[in-house]
């Protein structure tokens, strides 16, 4: 019994060690899968800020095609699908700000479209597209930068 005791007592700073090796493995392993999930959120957030500010070319895109009739204007997609599911996903919190975002734009559009489908049928722009247009883009602004607002204090919780 006392030489059993005499090896274990040999043995323990080898199970200290490998103990402590893997205490420290586990522990680099979560830092290093946290670190990654920020730098995921991170790169989220800054696509996310890209896309808020893209719905302003975006509306400015359907005011020269649609309501205006300028062909030589290049169409741009829009950022609203993939601005709404990247705030789901990644930031639910951000969701209702997104969300208020996603609807005052979509209202943008179908007032674009509205115009458009006068201007088509009178053949001429409406007299009332710049205060119509001034009117909706509001709210589309005023969402842009409360979700803007948002999204900064979603950064400084990432930092």
């Amino acid at each position: 019994m006392q030489q059993l005791l005499e090896e274990i007592a040999k043995l323990l700073p080898v199970l200290v060690g490998a103990l402590i090796a893997l205490l420290g493995a586990a522990a680099r392993y979560f830092v290093e899968r946290r670190d990654k999930r920020m730098e995921v959120r991170r790169q989220k957030l800054e696509r996310l800020t890209d896309l808020t500010y893209r719905i302003r070319a975006w509306t400015g895109s359907l005011d020269s095609k649609l309501a205006f009739g300028l062909e030589g204007e290049s169409q741009v997609d829009s950022p609203i699908e993939e601005l709404q599911v990247l705030a789901d996903i990644y930031f639910p919190e951000l969701h209702d700000p997104a969300s208020r975002l996603v609807v005052a734009a979509k209202t943008y559009a179908a007032m674009a479209y509205r115009m458009g489908a006068r201007r088509l049928q009178d053949g001429r722009i409406p007299d009332d597209a710049n205060m119509r247009i001034q009117e909706t883009y509001a709210p589309v602004a005023d969402a842009i930068g409360e979700l803007s607002k948002q999204i900064r204090l979603a950064a400084r919780k990432l930092e």
